[in-house]
């Protein structure tokens, strides 16, 4: 008797993860950090985290956003400050809107706009950047729209939208 053949599911892609602020790219932190996770313990808002294998085997323990629990803070510079590897440069909190390390990404599934006709706009209140703003359409209803040159990455959407209908994901290691 012949195997069965197995039916293979397309695996999905990940969504790169988010660097901490002041690094360039994913890739240039994995080129500098010594995960000694100083960034980690000095973090004010609990953003950073230790990465399990979201940048691969070689990045484990180096530093990434982590949105669950707060956000990266318009006014907060201290990953920067107290990095001794050079992996977070030093930076102004005033640069960190044009350091665009991720971007908030709005997917309509799950949205308690689009899917209980609610209205909501957590994310676009909460947004330092002013990066989401509130479309009306058709319907009547106001939906989010991400204007990605406004956007810093910093987590504040994803952080107070309740049901994570909007994500913000790192760029691609280039």
């Amino acid at each position: 008797e012949a195997p069965a053949s197995r039916k293979t599911e397309p695996v999905a892609k990940k969504p790169a993860p988010v660097p901490p602020p002041g690094t360039g790219s994913a890739k240039e932190l994995m080129r500098r950090c010594t995960a000694c996770n100083l960034c980690i313990s000095r973090c004010p808002s609990k953003v950073l985290r230790a990465a399990g294998l979201e940048y691969g085997l070689a990045g484990l323990m180096m530093p990434r956003m982590d949105f669950t629990r707060g956000y990266c803070r318009p006014d907060c510079n201290e990953c920067g400050r107290v990095c001794p590897a050079g992996a977070i440069r030093p930076f102004a909190a005033a640069e960190k809107r044009d350091m665009r390390q991720a971007v908030a990404v709005w997917k309509k599934e799950g949205c308690l706009v689009a899917q209980e006709k609610l209205k909501c706009g957590n994310c676009a209140e909460h947004c330092p950047y002013k990066a989401i703003e509130m479309t009306k359409a058709a319907d009547g209803l106001a939906y989010p729209k991400v204007v990605a040159t406004k956007c810093a990455g910093c987590g504040a959407c994803e952080y107070h939208c309740p049901t994570k209908a909007i994500r913000v994901v790192g760029k691609e290691c280039a």
